[in-house]
């Protein structure tokens, strides 16, 4: 039987979910409080297979509190529900370990649906949500790839391009024509303009958005 963890602040919903997931003879509920704080107050033994995990707690947005929630809990999966239908919160949920998004209101079968899909293939999103996730990857990294470009002189931009195709800094030099010490200061300046600290951090981000 899988264990789940409840936060979410209207009781009622609360209530429904933990009668019918226990009368589901799969889920058994260990955890069932109302705000963030009083998640972090239950016993560290308490280990759910799921966590199901409102946006708006009224002391924390769920989609802030994820990665420490997976901290404290990394096996746990967890499932967003919210009637929120800001493409900011899916994308940012998402992207800080949530393993399945689900709109309010929702029947309980669709609840036993996420849960039973996510134990069979770790995660789930219903197809408009995929979709919808997927136009907003692709936006970010266009938006992403444009405040990069844009951020960049043309001699920085020009060095990234003979990093990516291998050659080493005495090669860039060589084939610029300008000092070894010049291509360093283009880099340090990259740097600082990519919130980057090393080479290969640099390359990686760079690879990414190109």
């Amino acid at each position: 039987m899988q264990s789940i963890a409840i936060l979410e602040d209207n009781i009622a919903l609360r209530q429904t979910i933990e009668e019918y997931l226990e009368l589901s003879g799969n889920y058994h509920v260990v955890s069932s409080v109302g705000s963030f704080n009083q998640f972090l107050d239950s016993p560290s033994s308490i280990r759910p297979d799921f966590i199901l995990l409102d946006i708006h707690l009224p002391d924390a947005l769920g989609t802030d509190v994820i990665v420490n929630i997976k901290k404290q809990r990394p096996d746990a999966n967890i499932i967003i529900i919210t009637g929120d239908t800001d493409n900011n919160f899916l994308l940012r949920a998402m992207e800080n370990g949530a393993t399945a998004y689900l709109y309010k209101p929702f029947n309980m079968t669709d609840l036993i649906k996420v849960l039973d899909q996510v134990n069979l293939t770790g995660s789930f999103l219903e197809p408009e949500i995929l979709t919808k996730l997927l136009g907003l990857i692709n936006e970010k990294k266009r938006a992403d790839s444009t405040v990069f470009q844009e951020n960049l002189t043309a001699r920085e931009d020009e060095i990234l391009l003979l990093i990516k195709k291998g050659l080493t800094y005495k090669e860039i030099a060589a084939t610029l024509k300008i000092s070894f010490h010049t291509v360093n200061h283009h880099l340090k300046n990259v740097y600082q303009k990519t919130n980057v600290t090393s080479k290969s951090e640099l390359i990686a981000k760079y690879f990414t958005i190109k």
